[in-house]
């Protein structure tokens, strides 16, 4: 009876983390920063990012049984199918097959790319420097190119005429969902529970507020300039990438100052932003100065990533050792009990100490002769 519960339990749990983590999934689908792709004459309209791509290899990564992520793809093809019959509702026969073996294959694809990343891994163990090189390898370059490549056997179905664009525009909103969603939530799963850094003084924060009272003011009078001397009637545009520079200078101080996961949000949205800013020169990729651009573009938010992420990981191992050295200078060595220095600094500062007392014996200690210890022979 009670192993039966048992496992009553554990199913609804499975359930529900199905119910919640593929409903997150279909939300996503539908969230997209849209522009016009023109390859070779080849005019179709797409997204520049699929965020549901890198919920889900961040699953894969980070969720044990296999059961929850293979629910999670159901529940994102369903959403594909219903898109399908109401967009290509003409032949949805070879389309929603194919598709299907093609969703089978990106879930065994998403669990090889998890597998040879080093995920998922054993409870407390955390993200390391030297799994960025990994993560950029498999999660940043093979695991969209090869949705790319699985997207362009579904178009050449559908829709042979767009199917070479098709390649391009889903390797690269692919691989910007793998950047703005992936990483960031690995990180801010797996650093759950752990104490963030403490922040030196209040004064830290006037500098995020300056940094981004300047951004406000130079955007402002760029919008100025560009009015004086614009021609047009259309407004001028704002291209964020020209102020990436104040941007890296806010962000990182988002990676020094914030706990994990503000730190891993700020990260996200700050790349989303510029994901989403970059939508309009991303239209100019029938050309190959428009695609190398897009390309361009592409290298610096992931190396934008890349460089947060290991600005933010050498500050926490660095944080806990200077913690776990200064620990180890208020014991002693041999008997690992409190030193003097860990009594001066209680009385010092005792608002930051549990609560202690100092006890000592008024009887005076009974000397033992050497001798005494020393078994007698025997006769």
């Amino acid at each position: 009876m009670g192993d039966h519960a048992d496992s009553r339990a554990r199913g609804l749990g499975i359930s529900t983390r199905v119910l919640l983590l593929g409903g997150l999934c279909l939300l996503l689908q539908q969230v997209a920063v849209g522009y016009r792709i023109d390859f070779f004459g080849q005019v179709s309209d797409a997204s520049l990012i699929h965020l549901h791509a890198g919920l889900l290899l961040a699953l894969a990564m980070l969720e044990h049984d296999r059961r929850v992520v293979a629910g999670c793809f159901l529940l994102t093809f369903a959403g594909w199918t219903v898109r399908q019959l109401y967009f290509d509702a003409w032949r949805p026969g070879p389309v929603l097959a194919w598709g299907a073996a093609s969703y089978l294959f990106a879930f065994a694809w998403t669990l090889l790319c998890a597998r040879l990343a080093g995920w998922p891994r054993a409870p407390g163990q955390r993200v390391q420097r030297r799994d960025l090189i990994r993560f950029a390898a498999i999660g940043l370059l093979l695991y969209p190119l090869m949705l790319a490549l699985v997207g362009f056997s579904i178009a050449m179905i559908s829709t042979s005429s767009a199917a070479i664009s098709t390649v391009f525009q889903m390797f690269f909103a692919k691989q910007f969902g793998v950047a703005v969603v992936t990483l960031p939530l690995v990180v801010a799963w797996r650093e759950r529970g752990h104490a963030p850094p403490r922040s030196e003084a209040a004064l830290h924060w006037l500098w995020p507020i300056a940094l981004g009272a300047g951004l406000a003011a130079s955007m402002w009078a760029a919008v100025r300039v560009r009015r004086a001397f614009d021609t047009g009637a259309a407004a001028p545009e704002l291209v964020l990438m020209d102020y990436r520079f104040a941007l890296l200078l806010v962000l990182g101080w988002g990676m020094l100052r914030l706990s994990s996961r503000w730190a891993m949000a700020a990260l996200s949205l700050t790349l989303l932003l510029l994901v989403g800013m970059v939508a309009g020169t991303a239209e100019y990729a029938s050309s190959a100065v428009g695609f190398f651009n897009l390309l361009h573009i592409t290298l610096e938010v992931n190396i934008l990533l890349l460089a947060m992420m290991y600005l933010w990981l050498t500050h926490r191992d660095r944080h806990e050792l200077a913690e776990r050295l200064s620990a180890e200078t208020l014991r002693e060595q041999i008997t690992g009990l409190p030193n003097l220095k860990a009594l001066r600094e209680r009385v010092a500062r005792p608002w930051r100490a549990p609560s202690w007392a100092i006890c000592c014996s008024t009887r005076p200690i009974r000397w033992w002769p050497v001798s005494a210890w020393i078994p007698r022979r025997r006769r």
